[in-house]
């Protein structure tokens, strides 16, 4: 395209003619009802989403609120409860401690009692001043509490034996006095030259009594203190792997029974099978590992009894008088041949005294 005049004239021709002016918007009109309708609704839906927001906000702040108290109510219940734990646990271990100091006071006066009785000391207390005691205790008529019938009636033979009395005392003391009426006796299990051994229910447990013939107590003037030495050998043992005494029926001669837990299984049958065959096997030998681990269990009872202030002595340790439990662990049984060892009397003697007790 050619263009006429100077060139200045072109130049603003040539750029001022490709640009258009656009249309300027023509005002509105303030007389119209219908813009100002829309302006008013739009103000109203700017009101209800504002005030709508507003509500949102508040129920979210008021469950934050919520769910904070709820917070705070749960830990501190969480608290209280694990407060309550260690005071559970602290209670535990008290108890545990005053159990022990028991025990170590029981300990201490059944060996002041044996010291007593020793040294004849015991049995002067017992026959001279059992009346003296009797009448402070209870001023009353002596002929009619002797006739009461709620004292216990002894045998002539439980009366004369120091050793049988010291022992009813303590079993009735420590709670492991049994009345013959409570045990059934069930089917036999054992037999010994003076002893027969039963499967026993005692206060729904299965336990095994061993029940001492009446003509062991007739046929020997000590077997009354045999017994009692027997008993209070094993009512001081407290371990794993000590069979452990559930109680006596402390009336001899025809009630002369030691009640303990209920083990089948001896380790004589473990390692040789049931049965007295000595020349055969009935069945293998265990793995060495296993026997090892007996004897590990074995020296450690041995090494509890000979820790004990006085010192036990078994003095009759062999495979028919260890016991195995359930889970094939070792029980030391049998302490009819046991002798307590002061720190001044020598070793062994190499008797076990079959001689004399059962």
């Amino acid at each position: 395209m050619i263009v006429a005049g100077t060139p200045q004239q072109k130049k603003a021709q040539l750029f001022g003619g490709s640009r258009k002016s656009s249309p300027a918007p023509s005002p509105a009109k303030h007389g119209n009802p219908t813009s100002a309708a829309r302006s008013q609704g739009c103000c109203r839906r700017i009101n209800g989403f504002m005030s709508m927001g507003s509500t949102v906000s508040t129920n979210q702040q008021r469950q934050q609120q919520h769910h904070h108290h709820h917070h705070q109510s749960t830990s501190k219940l969480e608290q209280q409860v694990e407060d309550l734990k260690l005071e559970v646990e602290k209670q535990k271990e008290l108890r545990i401690m005053y159990r022990k100091r028991v025990e170590r006071t029981q300990d201490y006066l059944r060996y002041c009692l044996q010291i007593a009785q020793e040294n004849g000391f015991l049995e002067l207390m017992i026959n001279n001043k059992e009346d003296q005691h009797h009448q402070s205790l209870l001023p009353s008529n002596l002929d009619s509490i002797n006739a009461s019938p709620q004292l216990p009636i002894r045998s002539p033979s439980l009366q004369r034996n120091s050793d049988l009395s010291v022992t009813i005392d303590q079993a009735k003391t420590n709670g492991w006095y049994i009345n013959p009426n409570e045990i059934e006796l069930q089917e036999k299990i054992g037999q010994g030259s003076t002893a027969e051994i039963y499967r026993g229910i005692w206060r729904g447990l299965d336990v095994a009594v061993k029940c001492i013939n009446p003509e062991f107590f007739h046929t020997n003037e000590r077997g009354v203190s045999f017994f009692a030495q027997e008993l209070d050998t094993l009512c001081r043992q407290r371990h794993r792997f000590v069979l452990q005494l559930m109680g006596a029926c402390l009336e001899p001669p025809d009630h002369g029974w030691v009640v303990t837990e209920f083990l089948s299984t001896t380790l004589k049958e473990w390692l040789h099978g049931p049965g007295n065959r000595r020349n055969q096997r009935t069945v293998p030998l265990p793995p060495f590992p296993e026997r090892l681990a007996k004897a590990f269990e074995i020296a450690q009872a041995m090494q509890y009894l000979h820790e004990q202030k006085p010192k036990v002595c078994h003095r009759d340790l062999k495979p028919s008088n260890i016991f195995l439990d359930d889970a094939c662990h070792v029980r030391v049984a049998d302490f009819g041949h046991a002798r307590f060892l002061t720190d001044e009397e020598m070793a062994l003697t190499g008797e076990t005294g079959k001689h004399s007790k059962y």
